[in-house]
């Protein structure tokens, strides 16, 4: 089985930018609350929203989905 690291990479990759929830969910057309949810593994984004996401951070859905971010920021 795969883990998939989304929720936890979400917020590592925002403060790693130095980015805000608020500003991030500007980016990506969503509203604050949404992108919260996303980062608090209360939603998942729709296929489109997680290309869109390793777009903005310029990392691959490989990377997004299978990497722990918060172990290579240690």
């Amino acid at each position: 089985m795969v883990t998939n690291y989304f929720h936890r990479n979400l917020p590592v990759l925002r403060k790693c930018k130095g980015h805000s929830q608020y500003s991030v969910a500007e980016k990506l057309n969503v509203s604050r609350s949404t992108y919260s949810s996303w980062e608090e593994y209360r939603a998942t984004p729709s296929l489109d929203k997680l290309i869109q996401i390793s777009d903005f951070y310029g990392i691959t859905l490989d990377v997004l989905l299978k990497e722990d971010l918060s172990k290579a920021n240690n």
